[in-house]
């Protein structure tokens, strides 16, 4: 049985309980803008849910739980590709972890992922009948009645979540002081969260590089707020911010360049290391920066190239570079949402 249509006239609670009630098995796929959610149904339950465009956290999560190191989650990951293997039946094969405790994880990591896909305002859908392989799945059902009610409730709750955090495009960074001059006291998921804010990354890319879902993550961060712990950083205009990297580069020459981006593992030929170059050699202003900055921005369309991006941001560790990756950061961002309202 096909099924097609748009979830802002037939909502995916809707197609939930259908397929639910039908006892349907077959892959339900959901897609906006450039992501898209395959949810495996099998008698009228959940048993896996993937999302494209995110990276894999399945390693992130099995390292935060303790239940591999890094060293054997990169030895899983040389496996899994090499033998075209998923990366759980590698780890359950070397004994790393059981069924069980593998199966807890891939289990919350599923869920999260349909419960994001409540958050999607718009959105096509496509169901058909297919009896899916499970191999290299570790099958345990989810309830779809209760997750849609739990997903309900996420979804009033992040109603009220936004009312303080109305933008992902808000960056904040650490207070330095504690409401009451308490001591800090958190958990593990809001220490992680704190960890990744560091008056650069916004919060979308907060949730992006977080290996909490993107609920659980406004959640954190309202309560930061309201602890005191970070408030919302003043941000620069573009022009302030390619003054500032204007002033910067004036301090340095062509040979300090060359051997900055040597450092920071760049390759002569690659895409960004040319982009970097062309900014810092031929801009005689700040307004001819911001303007190169424009211009390279549409070059970069590798993701691989925006996530380098990020990862240098973050890092800081070449100071008059700080400015002009922001730029390059905001700027890309900006193009990649054009483009998404354009294909929708």
């Amino acid at each position: 049985m096909p099924l097609t249509g748009n979830i802002e006239t037939f909502h995916i609670t809707n197609v939930l309980q259908l397929l639910h009630n039908d006892q349907k098995t077959g892959i339900l796929k959901v897609t906006w803008k450039d992501e898209a959610i395959k949810v495996y149904i099998k008698e009228g339950n959940i048993v896996n849910a993937t999302k494209s465009h995110e990276k894999n956290r399945l390693g992130d999560l099995l390292i935060k739980h303790g239940v591999i190191n890094e060293k054997q989650l990169k030895e899983c990951l040389k496996a899994s590709k090499k033998n075209n293997i998923p990366l759980g039946k590698v780890i359950v094969e070397k004994e790393y972890a059981t069924n069980n405790s593998l199966g807890k994880i891939i289990f919350k990591q599923a869920e999260n992922v349909i419960f994001d896909m409540f958050f999607w305002e718009k959105g096509e859908f496509e169901y058909n009948d297919k009896v899916f392989s499970t191999q290299g799945m570790v099958i345990k059902k989810i309830n779809i009645m209760r997750t849609i009610l739990e997903a309900s409730r996420r979804v009033d709750e992040m109603s009220v979540l936004k009312k303080q955090i109305p933008k992902e495009d808000m960056v904040f960074k650490v207070s330095g002081t504690v409401k009451g001059g308490s001591e800090i006291k958190l958990n593990p998921d809001e220490w992680s969260v704190l960890a990744l804010i560091d008056g650069k990354l916004s919060v979308k890319g907060i949730i992006s590089e977080s290996i909490n879902d993107s609920f659980t993550v406004y959640q954190i961060l309202n309560s930061l707020i309201s602890s005191g712990y970070i408030k919302e950083e003043e941000t620069l205009s573009p022009l302030q911010q390619a003054t500032e990297a204007f002033n910067k580069l004036k301090a340095v020459d062509a040979k300090m360049v060359r051997k900055e981006l040597d450092g920071l593992g760049l390759s002569r030929s690659s895409i960004l290391r040319l982009i970097l170059t062309r900014i810092a050699r031929d801009s005689f202003s700040p307004k001819e920066l911001l303007e190169l900055v424009e211009v390279e921005a549409k070059k970069i369309v590798n993701p691989e190239d925006k996530n380098l991006i990020t990862e240098l941001m973050r890092k800081n560790q070449v100071p008059f570079l700080e400015n002009i990756l922001c730029l390059l950061h905001e700027k890309t961002e900006k193009i990649e949402d054009k483009n998404l309202h354009w294909a929708t």
